[in-house]
């Protein structure tokens, strides 16, 4: 359907709105499921020191020519977003709660580079959560709790561990929120990974809980 020039105007101010209204309420189910996923494969790369060797991206056969360009595709590009903003407006009116619950997005360059970062230090971590040095944050990060812990010539290296580990887990949190459109849920994905770590912690492992204070799991 070739749209005409006159209904372009109106079809993108009723697609401006529906782009307003779709995914304004932060999806926490979904969330709880990416940060149980991500965290689960930190923990168990921690528990199995091997390197994980991802596989080699597939590349095209030789020879095989470039898909056909599709009417779509050779229709001027302010009618193709036109028409984009139209379905997005039709699924914002007939299913918004679907919308709020959909899947969130892990799979950019950056959210891979940092569970990448974060998987590979897991089994540096792992001992010193195991002798009780540090303790999972209720804030998702990781803290020195008990530098008692650690001989005096692994502190520093510790320390290291530590401010490397909460660069990458802010950078993840934030990194979540931008593939997925909005920045602002940063702060609901940190808090939604924050409980992931310490629900899957492994047991005798230091928490904190809400109110500050330090257990044991």
């Amino acid at each position: 359907m070739r749209l005409h020039p006159l209904w372009i105007l109106p079809l993108l101010a009723v697609g401006g709105t529906a782009c307003v209204t779709v995914n304004i309420y932060f999806p926490a189910a979904a969330a709880e499921k990416v940060a149980d996923k991500i965290v689960k494969d930190v923990y168990e790369a921690g528990a199995k020191p091997e390197a994980k060797t991802p596989p080699a991206p597939e590349s095209a056969p030789a020879g095989r020519p470039l898909p056909p360009v599709t009417p779509q595709s050779a229709l001027p590009r302010v009618e193709v977003l036109a028409q984009a903003l139209l379905t997005q407006a039709f699924n914002a009116i007939s299913s918004p709660a679907q919308a709020a619950e959909a899947n969130l997005d892990i799979d950019s360059p950056a959210i891979r580079k940092l569970r990448q970062s974060l998987e590979a230090r897991a089994s540096q971590l792992r001992p010193l959560f195991d002798a009780g040095a540090l303790g999972l944050s209720n804030n998702g990060l990781v803290t020195i709790r008990d530098a008692t812990k650690l001989p005096l010539a692994q502190r520093a290296q510790a320390n290291a561990l530590v401010q490397a580990e909460n660069s990458d887990r802010l950078a993840l949190y934030q990194a979540i929120a931008v593939a997925n459109g909005h920045p602002e849920w940063a702060g609901d994905i940190q808090k939604t990974f924050a409980g992931s770590w310490i629900k899957n912690a492994q047991s005798g492992w230091w928490v904190q809980g809400p109110d500050g204070s330090w257990q044991q799991k």
